[in-house]
């Protein structure tokens, strides 16, 4: 199906605002549960969260072992392991969620994965053919702008500046969505280098060239890329 592309949308994350007593949809049955609010979706991976459970749906919620589930920070999904009772609700009591801001002007991006294929051919194999192994994988990509790096993108309390992101050398959150429509791709990225430039018939322009990256948070390494919906 062909798709838009000047209809896309790029996002990333501005300040954090904490949670209390979030509810959740369950996701699929008995086991995955996402935050309702799809506004809240996206958790900040640095500030600890509290999960309960009502297990007969009687006002009886009681705090989760953090052993017994997994948090999908990108797309604000928790599994349980093992499966809750069909009665049971959810919720995130205490945490902290990350708004989204749409950044813009973007006049072009691109984003690829790879997985490194590595060698694992070993002597007294029949056939006569290379084996291969997955490796490292690794997500990478980059955004044209059309400004000088020092727009504000948030405005609200916070600040979100390109060029803050690279000085600082910390990851931040890009959201991908091709066409504006069907799934969108969520990373934490780091920026390796900038350029800005422009000519007199043209625009003032910067190339933002990016690599995924591990985000850490408290219950461990979160993942630095993932696709989903964003309803």
């Amino acid at each position: 199906m062909a798709v838009a592309a000047h209809a896309s949308t790029i996002k990333t994350t501005g300040t954090a605002t904490a949670l209390t007593n979030e509810a959740t949809t369950e996701f699929t049955a008995n086991t995955v549960f996402q935050i309702t609010d799809t506004a809240k979706r996206v958790l900040d991976p640095t500030v600890a969260l509290t999960v309960q459970q009502d297990p007969l749906a009687d006002g009886s919620w009681a705090a989760v072992a953090a052993t017994l589930y997994t948090v999908d920070y990108l797309f604000g999904k928790i599994t349980f392991t093992p499966a809750l009772g069909a009665a049971a609700l959810v919720r995130v009591a205490t945490g902290s969620y990350l708004a989204l801001l749409t950044v813009a002007p973007v006049r072009a991006y691109n984003w690829q994965v790879a997985n490194e294929a590595i060698d694992s051919t070993v002597h007294g194999t029949s056939g006569g053919e290379r084996t291969a192994l997955y490796g490292l994988g690794d997500i990478s990509g980059s955004l044209k702008v059309y400004e000088d790096l020092l727009t504000d993108h948030d405005s609200g309390a916070g600040t979100v500046k390109f060029t803050t992101a690279v000085h600082d050398k910390a990851p931040i959150l890009l959201e991908l969505r091709s066409g504006g429509v069907g799934e969108l791709l969520r990373a934490w990225v780091i920026f390796d280098d900038t350029g800005l430039g422009g000519s007199v018939e043209d625009l003032i322009s910067a190339t933002l060239p990016w690599k995924g990256a591990g985000k850490s948070h408290t219950n461990g390494t979160a993942a630095p890329y993932g696709s989903g919906s964003a309803s």
